[in-house]
């Protein structure tokens, strides 16, 4: 599966914007403490270089990603990217615009009883709990919501049943892996992570090598109880 080009320019434009918003955070917080002390020139100049030195910063990281040692970590994203915007459009098909619009607005909160309510009618749907595929793409999704709102154990309870159809997928087995780790059953993480990597359309030495990193940190460190992906948790979404 290739990384496609518009997924690059996703990952650059959100993780850039975000960069630049942190800048501008720390650069606020600067200019309340110079305030008192620096001339109004230097205090403008505080607000307006933060941003700036964290856009630049973040470049490096972004190359990384892309060519760099977190390239696993980015063709991992993509693929997990995929599956969300699979199951969007499920979502959209089978939601009335109110619906929609509410659950859309929900997704942007941690705390979704409302949105959760919804997966669970959308499961119960004949067309969708008769179709493996729909099904497996709605429970990935509800798992994702969960997975906002801290419900470590509905959230492996929902993984466990997206990887019941499809044992053999990366992306629902790292899912599922990252969910044992929070947990802390790191035996089964392992065995996750494992079936992960037993994934036929695996055809990256990077991406392999990602899974297998998390198999070796999670022998040796033990469980993690946050997911070992560091940062872009709402890229996916």
């Amino acid at each position: 599966m290739t990384v496609s080009y518009s997924f690059y320019l996703r990952f650059w434009a959100i993780n850039s914007c975000l960069a630049v918003a942190t800048g501008f955070a720390l650069g606020y917080i600067a200019l309340l403490i110079i305030s008192r002390i620096f001339s109004p020139i230097s205090r403008i100049f505080s607000l307006i270089s933060f941003p700036i030195l964290a856009f630049f910063i973040y470049q490096i990281f972004i190359y990384k990603y892309f060519w760099g040692e977190y390239r696993g970590h980015f063709e991992y994203a993509y693929r997990e990217r995929q599956i969300y915007k699979d199951a969007n459009e499920i979502i959209r098909k089978h939601l009335d615009t109110v619906t929609l619009i509410t659950v859309s607005l929900d997704e942007l909160s941690v705390i979704g009883s409302e949105r959760d309510d919804v997966y669970e009618k959308l499961l119960r749907k004949k067309e969708i709990d008769s179709n493996k595929e729909l099904r497996f793409l709605i429970l990935m999704k509800y798992a994702n919501s969960l997975k906002k709102g801290d419900d470590d154990e509905k959230e492996n309870r929902c993984l466990k049943q997206a990887a019941a159809i499809k044992p053999g997928n990366l992306v629902v087995n790292y899912r599922l892996a990252n969910s044992f780790e929070k947990i802390g059953n790191g035996n089964e993480a392992v065995k996750s992570y494992n079936a992960a990597l037993g994934d036929p359309n695996i055809w990256s030495d990077n991406l392999k090598n990602y899974v297998t990193n998390q198999i070796e940190r999670v022998k040796t460190e033990g469980p993690a109880k946050k997911p070992p992906v560091p940062g872009l948790k709402y890229l996916m979404h």
